[in-house]
Protein backbone atom coordinates (compact mmCIF):
# COMPACT_ATOMS: atom_id res chain seq x y z
CA UNK A 1 0.00 0.00 0.00
CA UNK A 2 2.77 2.64 1.24
CA UNK A 3 4.50 1.69 -2.09
CA UNK A 4 1.54 2.05 -4.27
CA UNK A 5 0.39 5.56 -2.47
CA UNK A 6 4.51 6.83 -3.14
CA UNK A 7 4.32 5.89 -6.34
CA UNK A 8 1.19 8.37 -7.07
CA UNK A 9 2.73 11.33 -4.92
CA UNK A 10 3.50 13.74 -8.20
CA UNK A 11 0.37 12.99 -9.62
CA UNK A 12 -1.78 13.15 -6.33
CA UNK A 13 -0.12 16.12 -5.30
CA UNK A 14 -1.22 17.99 -8.26
CA UNK A 15 -4.65 16.98 -8.06
CA UNK A 16 -5.22 18.51 -4.64
CA UNK A 17 -3.31 21.30 -5.49
CA UNK A 18 -5.29 22.53 -8.99
CA UNK A 19 -8.36 23.04 -6.87
CA UNK A 20 -6.53 24.61 -4.08
CA UNK A 21 -4.77 27.01 -6.60
CA UNK A 22 -8.65 27.90 -7.86
CA UNK A 23 -10.05 27.92 -4.74
CA UNK A 24 -7.07 30.47 -3.73
CA UNK A 25 -8.64 32.89 -6.10
CA UNK A 26 -11.98 33.35 -4.29
CA UNK A 27 -11.03 32.76 -0.40
CA UNK A 28 -9.94 36.20 -0.11
CA UNK A 29 -13.18 37.60 -0.92
CA UNK A 30 -15.49 35.25 1.26
CA UNK A 31 -12.91 33.78 4.07
CA UNK A 32 -11.43 35.84 6.49
CA UNK A 33 -11.69 38.91 3.97
CA UNK A 34 -10.92 42.68 5.07
CA UNK A 35 -12.62 42.86 1.74
CA UNK A 36 -15.72 41.67 2.85
CA UNK A 37 -15.27 43.09 6.29
CA UNK A 38 -15.55 46.81 4.63
CA UNK A 39 -17.72 45.73 1.88
CA UNK A 40 -20.90 44.36 4.63
CA UNK A 41 -19.53 47.98 6.85
CA UNK A 42 -20.66 50.15 4.11
CA UNK A 43 -23.98 47.84 3.35
CA UNK A 44 -25.09 48.87 6.78
CA UNK A 45 -23.44 46.09 9.21
CA UNK A 46 -23.24 46.30 12.34
CA UNK A 47 -19.66 44.79 14.32
CA UNK A 48 -22.09 42.03 16.07
CA UNK A 49 -23.31 41.39 12.54
CA UNK A 50 -19.41 41.02 11.10
CA UNK A 51 -18.41 38.97 13.91
CA UNK A 52 -21.47 36.44 13.19
CA UNK A 53 -19.76 35.51 9.69
CA UNK A 54 -16.82 33.31 11.22
CA UNK A 55 -19.47 32.50 13.52
CA UNK A 56 -21.99 30.91 10.81
CA UNK A 57 -18.51 29.56 9.41
CA UNK A 58 -17.56 27.68 12.49
CA UNK A 59 -21.29 26.25 13.18
CA UNK A 60 -21.38 25.37 9.57
CA UNK A 61 -18.46 23.25 9.53
CA UNK A 62 -18.83 22.16 13.29
CA UNK A 63 -22.17 20.19 12.76
CA UNK A 64 -22.87 19.31 9.09
CA UNK A 65 -19.17 16.96 9.03
CA UNK A 66 -21.42 14.54 11.40
CA UNK A 67 -23.65 14.09 8.40
CA UNK A 68 -20.61 13.93 5.58
CA UNK A 69 -19.00 11.60 7.67
CA UNK A 70 -21.72 9.28 8.14
CA UNK A 71 -22.93 9.07 4.48
CA UNK A 72 -19.31 8.80 3.72
CA UNK A 73 -18.42 6.02 5.66
CA UNK A 74 -19.77 3.38 4.14
CA UNK A 75 -18.08 4.08 0.45
CA UNK A 76 -14.41 2.76 -0.08
CA UNK A 77 -13.95 5.68 -2.52
CA UNK A 78 -15.06 8.99 -1.86
CA UNK A 79 -13.37 11.46 -4.82
CA UNK A 80 -16.87 11.68 -6.31
CA UNK A 81 -17.92 13.19 -3.20
CA UNK A 82 -14.70 15.44 -2.60
CA UNK A 83 -15.68 16.27 -5.88
CA UNK A 84 -19.27 17.36 -5.83
CA UNK A 85 -19.55 18.29 -2.53
CA UNK A 86 -17.45 21.34 -3.50
CA UNK A 87 -19.59 22.13 -6.26
CA UNK A 88 -22.43 22.50 -3.85
CA UNK A 89 -19.77 25.04 -1.82
CA UNK A 90 -19.37 26.95 -5.25
CA UNK A 91 -22.75 27.78 -6.19
CA UNK A 92 -23.85 30.06 -2.95
CA UNK A 93 -21.18 32.35 -3.98
CA UNK A 94 -21.77 32.53 -7.63
CA UNK A 95 -25.59 33.24 -6.82
CA UNK A 96 -24.81 36.27 -4.82
CA UNK A 97 -22.76 37.34 -7.21
CA UNK A 98 -25.66 37.58 -9.91
CA UNK A 99 -28.13 38.62 -7.90
CA UNK A 100 -26.28 42.16 -6.79
CA UNK A 101 -25.15 42.15 -10.91
CA UNK A 102 -29.57 41.84 -11.62
CA UNK A 103 -31.12 43.33 -8.40
CA UNK A 104 -28.44 45.85 -6.85
CA UNK A 105 -29.71 47.98 -4.19
CA UNK A 106 -33.31 46.73 -4.38
CA UNK A 107 -32.54 43.99 -2.18
CA UNK A 108 -31.15 43.92 1.76
CA UNK A 109 -27.43 43.14 0.68
CA UNK A 110 -26.13 42.25 4.00
CA UNK A 111 -29.36 39.86 4.60
CA UNK A 112 -28.98 38.14 1.60
CA UNK A 113 -25.30 38.10 1.83
CA UNK A 114 -25.98 36.20 5.16
CA UNK A 115 -28.36 33.33 3.76
CA UNK A 116 -25.93 32.75 0.94
CA UNK A 117 -22.99 32.29 3.40
CA UNK A 118 -25.31 30.19 5.37
CA UNK A 119 -25.30 27.83 2.30
CA UNK A 120 -21.66 27.95 1.71
CA UNK A 121 -21.18 27.50 5.62
CA UNK A 122 -22.82 24.34 5.08
CA UNK A 123 -21.50 22.88 1.74
CA UNK A 124 -17.68 23.57 3.47
CA UNK A 125 -19.15 21.89 6.17
CA UNK A 126 -20.39 18.78 4.68
CA UNK A 127 -16.90 18.92 2.73
CA UNK A 128 -14.74 19.53 4.90
CA UNK A 129 -14.19 15.83 7.07
CA UNK A 130 -14.22 13.85 3.47
CA UNK A 131 -11.45 16.37 1.96
CA UNK A 132 -9.37 15.93 4.92
CA UNK A 133 -9.44 12.31 5.40
CA UNK A 134 -9.06 12.21 1.42
CA UNK A 135 -5.89 14.08 1.29
CA UNK A 136 -4.64 12.50 4.15
CA UNK A 137 -5.67 8.72 2.85
CA UNK A 138 -4.01 8.79 -0.47
CA UNK A 139 -0.41 9.96 0.70
CA UNK A 140 1.88 7.63 2.87
CA UNK A 141 2.32 9.76 6.35
CA UNK A 142 5.67 10.49 5.63
CA UNK A 143 4.86 11.90 2.45
CA UNK A 144 1.82 13.99 3.61
CA UNK A 145 2.96 16.79 5.13
CA UNK A 146 5.17 17.72 2.07
CA UNK A 147 2.05 17.14 -0.53
CA UNK A 148 -0.03 19.40 2.27
CA UNK A 149 2.31 22.36 2.21
CA UNK A 150 2.60 21.95 -1.88
CA UNK A 151 -1.03 22.30 -1.75
CA UNK A 152 -1.01 25.74 0.72
CA UNK A 153 1.57 27.33 -0.98
CA UNK A 154 -0.19 27.01 -4.35
CA UNK A 155 -3.31 28.49 -3.08
CA UNK A 156 -1.84 31.31 -1.43
CA UNK A 157 0.08 32.19 -4.72
CA UNK A 158 -3.34 32.62 -6.01
CA UNK A 159 -4.69 34.38 -2.69
CA UNK A 160 -1.61 36.86 -3.32
CA UNK A 161 -2.76 37.63 -7.00
CA UNK A 162 -6.33 37.72 -6.15
CA UNK A 163 -5.35 40.32 -3.09
CA UNK A 164 -4.04 42.73 -5.54
CA UNK A 165 -6.24 42.80 -7.96
CA UNK A 166 -9.40 43.45 -5.01
CA UNK A 167 -6.25 46.41 -4.25
CA UNK A 168 -6.80 47.86 -8.02
CA UNK A 169 -10.45 47.23 -7.93
CA UNK A 170 -10.77 49.21 -5.09
CA UNK A 171 -8.60 52.08 -5.86
CA UNK A 172 -10.63 52.33 -9.09
CA UNK A 173 -14.31 51.58 -8.10
CA UNK A 174 -14.20 52.19 -4.52
CA UNK A 175 -16.98 49.54 -3.01
CA UNK A 176 -19.28 50.43 -6.48
CA UNK A 177 -21.92 47.98 -6.06
CA UNK A 178 -21.62 46.21 -9.69
CA UNK A 179 -17.68 45.54 -9.14
CA UNK A 180 -18.80 43.66 -6.07
CA UNK A 181 -21.27 41.71 -7.48
CA UNK A 182 -18.41 40.88 -10.33
CA UNK A 183 -16.15 40.43 -7.59
CA UNK A 184 -18.47 37.76 -5.51
CA UNK A 185 -19.23 36.10 -9.21
CA UNK A 186 -15.02 35.25 -10.04
CA UNK A 187 -15.19 34.33 -6.28
CA UNK A 188 -17.46 31.49 -6.92
CA UNK A 189 -16.29 30.66 -10.50
CA UNK A 190 -13.32 30.06 -9.54
CA UNK A 191 -14.38 27.75 -6.79
CA UNK A 192 -16.58 25.85 -9.20
CA UNK A 193 -14.20 25.61 -12.06
CA UNK A 194 -10.95 24.01 -9.21
CA UNK A 195 -13.83 21.58 -8.01
CA UNK A 196 -12.91 19.14 -10.84
CA UNK A 197 -8.90 19.33 -10.22
CA UNK A 198 -9.69 16.40 -7.97
CA UNK A 199 -10.23 13.85 -11.10
CA UNK A 200 -6.29 13.70 -11.23
CA UNK A 201 -6.39 11.56 -8.21
CA UNK A 202 -5.35 8.21 -7.82
CA UNK A 203 -7.82 6.67 -4.79
CA UNK A 204 -6.98 3.48 -2.90
CA UNK A 205 -10.51 2.05 -1.48
CA UNK A 206 -11.26 2.14 1.91
CA UNK A 207 -12.02 -1.24 4.17
CA UNK A 208 -15.81 -0.76 4.95
CA UNK A 209 -18.07 -2.32 7.26
CA UNK A 210 -20.53 -5.00 5.95
CA UNK A 211 -23.69 -2.94 7.90
CA UNK A 212 -25.08 0.16 8.01
CA UNK A 213 -25.53 2.00 11.79
CA UNK A 214 -28.03 4.59 11.28
CA UNK A 215 -27.10 8.12 12.35
CA UNK A 216 -27.42 8.70 15.50
CA UNK A 217 -25.77 5.25 16.41
CA UNK A 218 -23.27 6.40 14.15
CA UNK A 219 -22.39 9.54 16.00
CA UNK A 220 -22.62 8.72 19.29
CA UNK A 221 -19.86 6.02 18.60
CA UNK A 222 -17.52 8.70 16.96
CA UNK A 223 -18.19 10.83 20.10
CA UNK A 224 -17.69 7.94 22.24
CA UNK A 225 -14.62 7.33 20.50
CA UNK A 226 -13.27 10.73 20.27
CA UNK A 227 -14.10 11.70 24.24
CA UNK A 228 -12.45 8.88 25.20
CA UNK A 229 -9.23 10.23 23.78
CA UNK A 230 -7.66 12.42 26.46
CA UNK A 231 -4.72 13.53 24.63
CA UNK A 232 -6.66 14.54 21.55
CA UNK A 233 -9.18 16.15 23.98
CA UNK A 234 -6.07 18.01 24.92
CA UNK A 235 -4.56 18.79 21.49
CA UNK A 236 -7.97 20.35 20.59
CA UNK A 237 -7.07 23.30 22.83
CA UNK A 238 -5.03 23.96 20.02
CA UNK A 239 -7.62 25.43 17.78
CA UNK A 240 -8.40 28.00 20.56
CA UNK A 241 -5.27 29.91 18.61
CA UNK A 242 -7.23 29.58 15.46
CA UNK A 243 -10.61 31.05 16.57
CA UNK A 244 -8.61 33.87 18.00
CA UNK A 245 -6.43 34.73 15.12
CA UNK A 246 -10.29 34.39 12.94
CA UNK A 247 -11.55 36.77 15.28
CA UNK A 248 -8.90 39.45 14.75
CA UNK A 249 -8.47 39.10 11.34
CA UNK A 250 -12.46 40.10 11.16
CA UNK A 251 -12.32 43.23 12.73
CA UNK A 252 -8.25 44.22 12.01
CA UNK A 253 -9.00 45.81 8.80
CA UNK A 254 -11.68 48.14 10.50
CA UNK A 255 -9.57 49.18 13.22
CA UNK A 256 -6.74 50.09 10.48
CA UNK A 257 -9.03 51.90 8.13
CA UNK A 258 -11.51 54.01 11.23
CA UNK A 259 -8.49 54.67 13.89
CA UNK A 260 -5.06 54.07 12.30
CA UNK A 261 -5.49 56.36 9.15
CA UNK A 262 -4.84 53.50 6.90
CA UNK A 263 -6.39 53.71 3.12
CA UNK A 264 -9.12 50.90 2.57
CA UNK A 265 -7.78 49.55 -0.69
CA UNK A 266 -4.39 48.84 1.64
CA UNK A 267 -6.34 47.35 4.31
CA UNK A 268 -8.48 44.69 1.77
CA UNK A 269 -5.59 43.93 -0.36
CA UNK A 270 -2.23 44.43 1.13
CA UNK A 271 -2.92 43.33 4.24
CA UNK A 272 -4.57 40.11 2.83
CA UNK A 273 -1.80 39.49 0.23
CA UNK A 274 0.84 39.79 3.44
CA UNK A 275 -1.29 37.66 5.86
CA UNK A 276 -1.01 34.64 2.20
CA UNK A 277 2.87 35.41 1.83
CA UNK A 278 3.02 34.59 5.92
CA UNK A 279 1.31 31.79 4.86
CA UNK A 280 3.60 31.18 1.86
CA UNK A 281 6.60 31.11 4.11
CA UNK A 282 5.35 28.66 6.68
CA UNK A 283 4.34 26.36 4.34
CA UNK A 284 8.03 25.98 3.21
CA UNK A 285 9.91 26.25 6.11
CA UNK A 286 7.66 24.06 8.59
CA UNK A 287 5.47 22.35 5.71
CA UNK A 288 8.14 21.21 2.86
CA UNK A 289 11.28 21.42 4.58
CA UNK A 290 9.60 20.16 7.80
CA UNK A 291 11.93 22.00 9.88
CA UNK A 292 10.94 21.03 14.16
CA UNK A 293 8.82 18.61 15.08
CA UNK A 294 4.75 18.39 15.09
CA UNK A 295 4.46 19.77 19.00
CA UNK A 296 7.49 22.56 17.98
CA UNK A 297 5.17 23.65 15.17
CA UNK A 298 2.09 24.03 17.68
CA UNK A 299 4.04 25.74 20.35
CA UNK A 300 5.80 27.97 18.17
CA UNK A 301 2.87 29.16 16.44
CA UNK A 302 1.19 30.79 19.76
CA UNK A 303 4.44 32.74 19.99
CA UNK A 304 4.20 33.71 16.27
CA UNK A 305 0.49 34.96 17.00
CA UNK A 306 1.39 36.99 20.19
CA UNK A 307 3.81 38.73 18.68
CA UNK A 308 1.23 39.26 15.85
CA UNK A 309 -1.82 40.40 18.45
CA UNK A 310 1.01 42.63 20.76
CA UNK A 311 2.24 44.68 17.51
CA UNK A 312 -1.32 45.58 16.95
CA UNK A 313 -2.13 46.60 20.42
CA UNK A 314 1.30 48.48 21.33
CA UNK A 315 1.95 49.72 17.66
CA UNK A 316 -0.69 50.31 15.54
CA UNK A 317 1.52 51.82 12.59
CA UNK A 318 1.14 50.51 8.59
CA UNK A 319 4.14 48.33 8.98
CA UNK A 320 2.60 46.81 12.12
CA UNK A 321 -0.25 46.04 10.37
CA UNK A 322 1.93 44.64 7.57
CA UNK A 323 4.40 42.49 9.47
CA UNK A 324 0.96 41.15 11.99
CA UNK A 325 -0.80 39.92 8.64
CA UNK A 326 2.33 37.67 7.86
CA UNK A 327 2.87 36.67 11.27
CA UNK A 328 -1.20 35.51 11.93
CA UNK A 329 -0.98 34.03 7.93
CA UNK A 330 2.16 32.24 9.21
CA UNK A 331 0.41 31.00 12.18
CA UNK A 332 -2.60 30.00 10.89
CA UNK A 333 -1.33 28.08 7.84
CA UNK A 334 0.78 26.13 10.62
CA UNK A 335 -2.12 24.99 12.40
CA UNK A 336 -3.40 23.92 8.93
CA UNK A 337 -0.35 21.97 8.08
CA UNK A 338 -0.16 20.54 11.70
CA UNK A 339 -3.72 18.97 12.01
CA UNK A 340 -4.60 16.27 9.64
CA UNK A 341 -0.86 14.43 10.58
CA UNK A 342 -1.34 15.38 14.04
CA UNK A 343 -4.85 13.25 14.35
CA UNK A 344 -3.29 10.53 12.27
CA UNK A 345 -0.79 10.17 14.78
CA UNK A 346 -2.73 10.55 17.65
CA UNK A 347 -5.73 8.77 16.98
CA UNK A 348 -3.35 5.47 15.49
CA UNK A 349 -6.93 4.86 13.27
CA UNK A 350 -6.28 4.38 9.40
CA UNK A 351 -10.03 6.16 8.64
CA UNK A 352 -9.82 9.23 11.23
CA UNK A 353 -13.50 10.72 9.42
CA UNK A 354 -14.90 10.04 12.83
CA UNK A 355 -12.04 12.70 14.60
CA UNK A 356 -12.99 15.30 12.20
CA UNK A 357 -16.58 15.16 12.16
CA UNK A 358 -16.42 15.47 15.98
CA UNK A 359 -13.49 17.41 16.65
CA UNK A 360 -15.57 20.80 14.87
CA UNK A 361 -18.68 19.94 17.28
CA UNK A 362 -16.59 19.76 20.59
CA UNK A 363 -15.20 22.50 19.92
CA UNK A 364 -18.00 24.68 18.67
CA UNK A 365 -18.51 26.76 21.90
CA UNK A 366 -15.65 28.43 21.88
CA UNK A 367 -15.45 28.81 18.18
CA UNK A 368 -19.06 30.42 17.42
CA UNK A 369 -18.70 31.89 21.00
CA UNK A 370 -15.35 34.07 20.57
CA UNK A 371 -16.05 35.73 17.31
CA UNK A 372 -20.07 37.06 18.64
CA UNK A 373 -18.02 37.48 21.78
CA UNK A 374 -15.55 39.71 20.26
CA UNK A 375 -18.61 41.48 17.97
CA UNK A 376 -20.56 42.24 20.73
CA UNK A 377 -17.07 43.83 22.89
CA UNK A 378 -16.74 45.87 19.82
CA UNK A 379 -20.71 47.33 19.58
CA UNK A 380 -20.82 47.58 23.33
CA UNK A 381 -17.56 49.30 24.12
CA UNK A 382 -17.80 51.74 20.94
CA UNK A 383 -17.41 54.95 22.91
CA UNK A 384 -13.66 53.40 23.78
CA UNK A 385 -13.07 54.20 19.80
CA UNK A 386 -10.05 52.78 19.33
CA UNK A 387 -9.22 51.08 22.78
CA UNK A 388 -12.18 49.26 22.13
CA UNK A 389 -10.51 47.15 19.46
CA UNK A 390 -7.54 46.60 21.90
CA UNK A 391 -9.16 45.60 24.46
CA UNK A 392 -10.55 43.00 22.08
CA UNK A 393 -6.95 42.11 20.79
CA UNK A 394 -5.69 41.68 24.09
CA UNK A 395 -8.43 38.74 25.36
CA UNK A 396 -7.47 36.98 22.66
CA UNK A 397 -3.84 37.36 23.44
CA UNK A 398 -5.17 35.68 26.81
CA UNK A 399 -6.70 32.91 25.04
CA UNK A 400 -3.53 32.09 23.10
CA UNK A 401 -2.00 31.76 26.34
CA UNK A 402 -4.47 29.17 27.79
CA UNK A 403 -3.78 27.82 24.63
CA UNK A 404 -0.46 26.93 24.91
CA UNK A 405 -0.48 26.09 28.13
CA UNK A 406 -2.92 23.10 27.28
CA UNK A 407 -1.00 21.93 24.30
CA UNK A 408 2.41 21.67 26.19
CA UNK A 409 1.08 18.53 27.93
CA UNK A 410 -0.05 17.07 24.85
CA UNK A 411 2.16 14.16 23.75
CA UNK A 412 2.39 14.34 20.15
CA UNK A 413 5.91 12.88 18.84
Amino acid sequence: MKENLEKHFARNTAGITIPEFFWGFGLPVVIDSAFLQIFLKRAGASNFTIGLIPTIMFIGISVFPLIAGFFTSQKAYKRNAVIWLHVFSSISILIFGILILLFGEMIDIVAVFLVCYCFLAIGIGLCMPVWLNYIVKIFSVEQNVKALSVMMIAQNIAKIIASFGIVVAVEKYAFDLNMSGVIFLLAGGTFLLGSFGFLLTVEPPDEVQQYRENFIKHTLESLKLVLKDKNFLMFLTNDLEYFAITSVLAFYALYAIEFCGIAPSIAAGIFVGFNFAGSIASGLIFGYYNCFSLKTKCLLSKLITLIAFMLLILYPTLLSFLVSSFLMGSSRNLKILIFPPAVKKISGLEDITPYFAVSALITLPFSTGISMMSGKLLDYYAYLEADSYRLVFLIMSVIVVISFVIVSRVELD
